[in-house]
């Protein structure tokens, strides 16, 4: 029998290397009864986000909506045909985990309703208010996320290829190209990103030296930060520039957002502006693409244009790297490796900036916008 294998497959782990013999570091007594747990749990936590996917791409929080229905009454409203068994765990899986809430009918049956989580993974809430988080449970856990993350050992042992790319033969961008589905999950939760991120933004900094002046977006998807400083500083010119399938993909853009399409490695589409602001778009490449990008905007733009830049500042050796915020940020900079990308320290930073024509001025490690939502200033050198 021929072994078949799947683009998707996980590479053999390598044959373990020679090592020079050392002390084993042991644990005894209470040491080992907390450890123990600690690591099955970090081991098995992708079951539980297996199970999640399920239950939000099948559309389980959309049918049982601000009721109470039973299992059956889901199962029956879904719309296709499942494996009721399967479901029916995953569903109590999620539930354990806080995204539904159990209790049991007049007859025995399992019944559900939402919980906040749950609510939170409901689809088509914005005109609501609300935001919806299913778009960001599509794109993690979606298929070729999913296949990405298996790749990211051999990458990381046999110097592999990019995981994203060697899971699903393209690069991330251009992937979401060919699959509008995949790329209008991303822009969904990109915006979700930016609208929980804006004001804080707008908060840190003195927008209102570029009053009457031009602020440009690189790479700013639906326009949400620009509506928003717009919102705040009218007199601020508002423009917000990405690839055409983008802008062409916006149903409702914003007021007061001028969109102009283009591409950030091709300096003959950037428009002139005065502050040239990307945020959570360099994190998304390698050091080699990102000084691309970095060359681009320097070729466009004049000599007076400010750049500045949202995404982490990651910690140095050593700067409290278990703190809640420092945690994310690790979290992420593994997910931008995935893609290709990664997150930067503050001399990781500089010296990009500086070998691609740019000189840092100000870095703001931390705002109210989380961990992702450094600031970093920077002018032509």
């Amino acid at each position: 029998m021929t072994n078949q294998s799947s683009n998707f497959d996980r590479p053999p782990h390598p044959d373990p290397p020679i090592r020079p013999a050392v002390e084993k570091a042991l644990l005894r007594g209470e040491e080992l009864e907390a450890a123990l747990p600690a690591v099955l749990g970090l081991a098995s936590e992708h079951f539980f986000s297996q199970c999640l996917y399920t239950v939000v791409s099948l559309g389980v929080p959309d049918v049982i909506g601000a009721g109470t229905l039973s299992f059956r009454e889901i199962v029956d409203s879904l719309g296709c045909s499942v494996n009721e068994d399967l479901l029916l765990r995953q569903m109590r899986a999620v539930a354990s985990k806080g995204v539904l809430l159990e209790s049991a009918g007049e007859n025995g049956e399992f019944m559900y309703s939402l919980t906040p989580v749950g609510k939170l993974c409901q689809t088509g809430t914005a005109p609501h208010g609300m935001p919806s988080m299913a778009c960001g449970v599509e794109h993690w856990i979606g298929s070729d996320m999913w296949s990405a993350w298996g790749k990211l050992p051999h990458a990381t042992y046999a110097g592999g290829d990019v995981p994203y790319r060697a899971a699903t033969g393209m690069a991330v961008f251009d992937y979401y190209k060919a699959n509008p589905k995949s790329a209008s999950a991303f822009n969904e939760f990109m915006s979700f990103f930016t609208t929980s991120e804006a004001k804080a933004i707008i908060q840190a900094y003195d927008w209102s030296v570029y009053n009457g002046k031009t602020v440009c977006d690189i790479g700013g998807c639906l326009g949400v930060t620009m509506a928003a400083l717009k919102s705040t500083y009218p007199g601020i010119n508002a423009l917000s520039f990405d690839l055409p399938e983008v802008i062409d993909s916006i149903t409702d853009p914003p007021k007061g957002v001028k969109f102009v399409k283009g591409d950030f490695f091709d300096p003959s589409t950037i428009p002139t502006c005065d502050l040239a602001f990307l945020k959570h778009i360099i994190h998304d490449w390698s050091d080699e693409d990102s000084g691309k990008i970095l060359q681009s905007l320097h070729s466009a733009l004049p000599p007076h244009t400010k750049l500045m830049v949202v995404d982490a500042i990651m910690p140095g050796p050593g700067e409290a790297t278990d703190s809640p915020i420092n945690q994310s940020r690790h979290h992420f900079n593994c997910l931008m490796a995935v893609i290709g990308g990664r997150e930067r320290t503050l001399v990781q930073w500089e010296r990009l900036l500086s070998a691609n024509g740019w000189a840092l001025e100000e870095a703001v490690r931390d705002t109210e916008g989380g961990p992702l939502c450094s600031i970093i200033t920077a002018s032509k050198a």
